[in-house]
């Protein structure tokens, strides 16, 4: 039996309904469904609802991994895990350690928990690198941009010396296209 492919979508919680991220979101959500692929989010809101949606509504799974300080999440995940921890910080560490450990990663333009999420993957990605070690829990790891504005923090991370090994996209369908590589 074929591993199921699992994809982490992280991006903006505040990003609303109708917004062209939120239904590009909802439209990846649905075609990584479609290629019998796991949607994993962070249970909440905005890019993170809209890829719970899309999976949903095409009858997948969409895994929101939430914090005992807000266990609800949103209503289209319909599989929760919520992590432990003592402290804050270390519920936020655990919830990024299950986040970042999908097959592949997809990045939505965000503030600031999304840009923390990309540097814990670009510095995993990078000392792991240094050190020789393969992080990759598949041959399909890859992290995946969409969005002009996170495209240019990237750039401007590559400029502080960090290997940027990612490729950034404009469309749900683009990033199909390397997940199906």
């Amino acid at each position: 039996m074929a591993k199921t492919l699992k994809v982490a979508v992280l991006g903006s919680g505040s990003v609303k309904e109708g917004a062209p991220s939120y239904d590009m979101a909802v439209e990846l959500g649905r075609l990584l469904v479609e290629k019998g692929c796991m949607v994993v989010t962070g249970g909440y809101f905005g890019i993170m609802e809209a890829a719970a949606r899309g999976a949903r509504n095409a009858k997948g799974m969409a895994l929101g991994v939430t914090l005992p300080m807000k266990p609800e999440g949103n209503t289209y995940c319909n599989a929760k895990i919520q992590v432990g921890g003592k402290t804050l910080e270390e519920q936020f560490l655990l919830r990024l350690g299950k986040l970042l450990a999908c097959d592949v990663l997809v990045f939505f333009d965000g503030e600031s928990g999304t840009i923390v999420e990309v540097c814990t993957a670009l510095h995993i990605a990078r000392i792991a690198g240094k050190l020789g070690i393969d992080v990759s829990t598949s041959p399909k790891k890859l992290m995946i941009f969409i969005g002009q504005e996170l495209g240019a923090k990237l750039k401007a991370l590559h400029e502080l010396g960090f290997d940027t090994d990612v490729t950034l996209v404009s469309s749900a369908e683009e990033a199909m296209a390397l997940i199906d590589a």
